[in-house]
């Protein structure tokens, strides 16, 4: 018997360039690429500028690919001392996963779905996920990342793997790494 091994997947697009399709904007949300040193020590961290609200987001929709299993979200933020960043899953009517990210202590709530995570990644950026059970036939969804409230946060790559947990960062450009 051949034991087969699955490599780290990130099914979206353009992972660390929230500006461009296929990533969607909503209400009034501005984001710089490339101009903070990430964790590679390299520019390619941006930043998200906005009113905060649901209503000023950023996100990218597809079809569901793991209908019935689990799915992780991770996005990379750099901490903040004012800041909470919230990540979503959400088909246009149910919250599947939502879980409120605070900055500044590195603690969490989970607002709906089984499970978050918030790893301390060093040099003050923080690896935030979500795990998400709602891939049960729904046509599509999508993930959305927001503020609470009027600021300015740092951002790196973001990634969406099958199974329960992230798996090691996969940065994707035009196509997703499937």
């Amino acid at each position: 018997m051949k034991l087969v091994s699955r490599g780290p997947k990130n099914y979206l697009a353009r992972s660390n360039r929230y500006d461009l399709a296929p990533w969607g904007v909503a209400g009034v949300n501005v984001f710089t690429a490339n101009n903070i040193v990430s964790p590679s020590e390299q520019i390619d961290a941006g930043t998200m500028q906005t009113p905060g609200g649901f209503a000023n987001r950023r996100y990218q929709t597809f079809s569901p690919i793991m209908r019935g299993s689990y799915g992780t979200i991770s996005i990379y933020a750099q901490e903040n001392t004012e800041e909470e960043l919230v990540i979503a899953s959400y088909n246009g009517a149910v919250f599947f996963a939502q879980t409120i990210f605070n900055l500044n202590t590195g603690n969490y709530t989970i607002l709906a779905g089984d499970a978050a995570l918030m790893e301390d990644i060093g040099d003050g950026w923080y690896r935030c996920s979500i795990m998400d059970r709602d891939w049960l036939g729904t046509a599509a969804h999508g993930y959305y990342v927001w503020l609470v409230n009027a600021g300015i946060v740092n951002l790196w790559d973001a990634q969406v793997n099958p199974g329960y947990g992230p798996d090691p960062r996969v940065r994707t450009e035009e196509v997703p790494l499937t």
